[in-house]
């Protein structure tokens, strides 16, 4: 039996423990799970599941939805003085048979929830790296140079209990909290700017945005007003094609890589096949699915990154629908399983709604 501890945005618990379970039906292993509705975290224990920390653990956080991030739970570390709390969660990592076999670690990520409360813990988390990192050190216990590719998470829910736990860093986030720091770009009209930026960081792996988002690369951008994403696109060199009814914002059109076509964003057809179709309009999930899925089927785009507005309930019953229904129009148009990438996550710039990369490969 094995204990994991997910980070989702807050509101969203149930959804994640729904998504869990499914994969754990799929999987055919035991998934008993606990929620606190509004904490931003989901606990389950995992019976049959192997070793989570492992990079081959059928718990795969690129392919959980709702996760921003994931670890197996090693123990909790309660009563934590206010004049050391170092000391007492070395002497436990030491006793815990799981983290002996696992050293060293080669990282340390100190965390606390994403909450209005746990915000507060925020300094103290930042304070709270620098003496741990240290005498993880001097103790051998952490060594970036390590072959272990394990790391170690102390997470803060007060200032006197921490979760602490272990993560392969091939199957986990690589930011703290599961949140990409990002800087606003200067002349940005709006912020969604950020949550396309973040779908690039967390959609993508490093060699996928070389490769793809290549200055001179073509971009179509369905619903563009008042054209936060054509900016980012411009900015990494893309010329771009920004399909609205509405104005675009001076703005974007100053990059000079920005084409307005006034249009909507149903009707709107390209002069030629585009290598990214992006869209972030506001409609039924399932109205942009099927978009999505003509434009990629057809091959008037390669790759699309969008996001699936959600409803109040039923959330990843609907996430689920949308998924399933795209795997099965692009097969309907030739496309088998392993001739596309389909990706999705609740990023941290996401509200109520999801992003979605979709890809042909090669």
């Amino acid at each position: 039996m094995s204990t994991i501890l997910i980070y989702c945005r807050p509101g969203f618990e149930a959804d994640c423990a729904e998504e869990l379970q499914f994969l754990a039906a799929r999987g055919g292993f035991g998934c008993d799970v606990r929620t606190v509705p509004e904490t931003g975290q989901v606990e389950a224990e995992l019976a049959g599941a192997g070793e989570l920390h492992s990079r081959h653990s059928p718990v795969r956080w690129r392919d959980l939805v709702f996760a921003r991030q994931m670890f197996e739970v090693l123990f909790r570390a309660t009563g934590l003085p206010d004049e050391d709390r170092v000391t007492p969660i070395l002497q436990q990592l030491r006793r815990n048979l799981v983290a002996a076999r696992c050293l060293p670690f080669t990282d340390v990520f100190v965390e606390c929830p994403d909450t209005n409360e746990g915000k507060r813990l925020i300094g103290f988390c930042k304070q709270f790296e620098y003496p741990l990192r240290a005498a993880l050190t001097e103790g051998g216990l952490l060594d970036p140079a390590a072959s272990s590719d394990l790391r170690l998470h102390v997470f803060f829910l007060s200032w006197s209990e921490a979760v602490v736990g272990i993560a392969n860093r091939a199957n986990s986030a690589p930011w703290p909290m599961g949140i990409p720091r990002l800087k606003f770009p200067a002349g940005a009209p709006s912020r969604s700017v950020l949550k396309l930026d973040e779908a690039f960081n967390v959609l993508l792996r490093p060699d996928e945005q070389k490769r793809w988002l290549r200055p001179g690369a073509h971009a179509v951008d369905l619903g563009a007003a008042p054209g936060g994403w054509s900016f980012l696109l411009a900015k990494r060199g893309l010329r771009v094609l920004a399909v609205d009814r509405a104005k675009l914002a001076r703005e974007v059109l100053s990059t000079g890589l920005v084409t307005h076509v006034p249009g909507n964003a149903y009707e709107y057809e390209p002069p030629r096949p585009t290598d990214w179709l992006v869209c972030d309009v506001v409609d039924q999930p399932q109205r942009i699915a099927r978009l999505m899925a003509r434009w990629l089927g057809e091959r008037m785009a390669k790759r699309a990154i969008f996001n699936l507005k959600l409803p109040m309930k039923r959330r990843w019953a609907m996430v689920k629908e949308c998924l399933d229904f795209v795997r099965t129009e692009m097969a309907r148009h030739g496309f088998a399983d392993d001739d596309i990438i389909l990706r999705s996550k609740q990023l941290y710039h996401d509200r109520r709604e999801v992003s979605v990369f979709l890809g042909r490969r090669g």
